[in-house]
C-alpha cells in the first residue's frame, strides 16, 4: 500500500493503528458515542463496492465478521483528485501489522475542522427546524383562535383572549370530546387539555370561570401541551423543543402555557429517555402520568394494580431526587382501571396472564383492556369478590366470570385517589390531573351522582 493512501486515513480524531477507527462523538441517550457517526449500507451496495476499495473483504476474528476499507475515490491517485485529501473509512490491520504508532493524523491531515464544522451545520439546522416548529404551532393557534376570518365564537369576546389568572394550585383535567365537560366540577378545575375536537362552547365556558384551555393541534388552544411518544426526536434536541416552543407561544400569546407529559418515573419508562431536569426547566410545568405502570411487568406475569401507591411514591422521589422543583409537578391520576382475563386463577391477586413482551419485558398490560370508572360502578357490586382493598397496593379490585373464564379488575376510586392525592401535600407539588374527565357517568341517578362527586372531592385533599 502507498504511504501516501496511509496518511491519508483519518476519521476526525484520526487512527493510532490497523483496526482502530475513531469516530466523531455522536452522543445517544447518555453514551457519548454511536452508530450515528455512519450510515446504514445495503448488501446489494457493499457487494458492489468491496472489490474495489482498498483492502478487499478482511476478516475480524475477535467479532467474527467481515469489513474493507475504503476512501471516496480510493482507486484513483492524490493527483487525479487534483490534489484533495479524502477522509478514509476503518482502517483494518494491513498484513496483520499495525501502523507506525505515535503518529497524529489530526496534525498531519487537517480533518478536524471539516467535521467540526458539519456537527455545528447539524446543530443549526436542528435549532432552526425547533424555531420553526414552535413558530408554526404559534400560527395555528392564531389561525383557530381567529376561525380563519370567523372572529371570536364567544357572545363577550373578552372570553376570546387568554386567560391570565393564576392558580396556587392546579387541577388539570383531560377531556377527550363530546359534552361531560358541562358537568365537570368547575369549581374545582383549572386547565382543560381537550384532546378531542375542537369544541368553541368548551373554550367560551372555560374561559368564563377562569379556566384555560390546553389543546392539540387539532384544537383551539390558548396554551400547549406536548405529549411525546418516545425519545425519537433525542434526549438532546427534546428540551431544545419545548424551550423554543415556549419562548414562542409566551412572546407571541401572553398568558398562554405549554407543559410536558411525562412516564410515571424518569427511568427510561417506555423509552421515553429525555433530559427531563432541562424539560422542567423549559416549560411551565410536567404532568406525570402515574397510571399505565404494568406496561412493562419484568418480575411475574400477574394482574396488578394500574397505578400501585408506593410505585406511584418512587416516581415523584425521583424526578425530586433529579433537582427538578416540585412545585414543576402535577399528580396524573387514572380515573380507569384494567380488566385482565385469566389463563389460570389462584386467588386474588394471583390472576395469571397470558405472555405479551412490551420492549423487552415478558409481560405488558396489553393482555388486558381499560376499563373506564363509570363502568366498574355498574359492575363491582355484581362480581364475585365485590370490592376487594388490597392494603399493599392501597387500590381495590375485583373478581368476575364470563365463559368459564375468572377475570381480575383492578382500578382506582375515591379512597385509592384520595390516598395518592395526600402525595401531593406530602411532597408539595404544583397539583392534581387525571386520564380522563369523559371516564365518570354523568347521569342524574342519585347512585351515580354521589360516586362522581366522591371521584372530583378525592383530587382535593382536606
Amino acid at each position: 500500500m502507498r504511504d501516501d493512501l496511509i496518511e491519508t486515513y483519518k476519521i476526525l480524531k484520526g487512527l493510532d493503528k490497523a483496526g482502530r477507527c475513531a469516530l466523531p462523538k455522536i452522543p445517544f441517550r447518555g453514551a457519548p458515542c454511536s452508530d450515528a457517526a455512519g450510515h446504514q449500507v445495503p448488501d446489494k451496495e457493499i457487494i458492489q463496492q468491496v472489490h474495489k476499495s482498498i483492502t478487499g473483504r478482511s476478516w475480524d476474528d475477535d467479532q467474527k465478521a467481515p469489513y474493507y476499507i475504503y476512501m471516496p475515490e480510493s482507486l484513483k491517485g492524490p493527483h487525479e483528485r487534483h490534489g484533495q485529501r479524502n477522509r478514509g473509512h476503518r482502517l483494518p490491520s494491513l498484513s496483520g501489522q499495525p501502523l507506525k504508532s505515535g503518529i497524529d493524523l489530526r496534525t498531519e491531515v487537517p480533518s478536524q475542522q471539516p467535521q467540526a464544522a458539519r456537527i455545528q451545520r447539524a446543530q443549526a439546522e436542528r435549532m432552526r427546524w425547533s424555531l420553526e416548529l414552535a413558530q408554526a404551532l404559534v400560527v395555528l393557534v392564531l389561525w383557530v383562535c381567529c376561525g380563519s376570518g370567523t372572529g371570536c365564537p364567544c357572545s363577550d369576546r373578552a372570553l376570546c383572549e387568554p386567560v391570565t389568572v393564576e392558580h396556587e394550585f392546579e387541577v388539570f383535567v383531560f377531556d377527550v370530546g363530546g359534552k361531560d365537560w358541562k358537568y365537570y366540577d368547575w369549581s374545582k378545575v383549572t386547565t382543560i387539555a381537550a384532546f378531542g375536537p375542537y369544541d368553541p362552547d368548551l373554550l367560551c365556558y372555560a374561559h368564563a370561570n377562569q379556566v384555560r384551555v390546553v389543546l392539540r393541534a387539532s384544537s383551539k388552544p390558548t396554551c400547549v401541551n406536548i405529549a411525546a411518544g418516545n425519545a425519537s426526536v433525542g434526549y438532546f434536541f427534546m428540551p431544545q423543543l419545548v424551550s423554543e416552543t415556549m419562548g414562542v407561544f409566551h412572546c407571541e400569546i401572553p398568558g398562554s402555557q405549554v407543559t410536558f407529559n411525562v412516564p410515571w418515573s424518569p427511568d427510561c419508562i417506555d423509552g421515553r429517555c429525555y433530559d427531563f431536569l432541562r424539560i422542567a426547566n423549559s416549560c411551565d410545568f410536567l404532568f406525570v402520568m402515574s397510571y399505565d405502570m404494568q406496561s412493562q411487568m419484568w418480575d411475574n406475569c400477574f394482574a396488578k394494580a394500574n397505578a400501585p401507591y408506593y410505585q406511584t411514591l418512587s416516581g415523584y422521589s425521583a424526578y425530586i431526587n433529579l433537582g427538578i422543583d416540585s412545585r414543576k409537578l402535577v399528580l396524573g391520576v387514572p380515573w380507569y382501571g384494567y380488566d385482565y382475563p385469566c389463563t389460570q386463577f389462584f386467588e386474588t391477586g394471583r390472576c395469571v396472564l397470558e405472555k405479551i413482551p412490551f420492549r423487552g419485558a415478558p409481560c405488558s398490560n396489553a393482555a388486558g383492556r381499560q376499563v373506564p370508572y363509570k363502568e366498574i360502578v355498574q359492575h363491582v357490586h355484581k362480581s364475585i369478590t365485590g370490592r376487594y382493598w388490597d392494603d399493599e397496593q392501597k387500590v381495590p379490585s375485583y373478581i368476575y366470570m364470563v365463559n368459564n373464564t375468572f377475570h381480575e379488575v383492578w382500578y382506582d376510586d375515591p379512597q385509592s385517589i384520595s390516598i395518592k392525592s395526600a402525595i401531593m401535600k406530602k411532597l408539595r407539588l404544583r397539583g392534581i390531573g387525571m386520564w380522563n374527565g369523559n371516564m365518570l357517568n354523568y347521569s342524574d341517578d342519585h347512585f351515580i351522582v354521589k360516586q362522581t362527586e366522591d371521584m372530583w372531592n378525592a383530587l382535593c385533599p382536606l
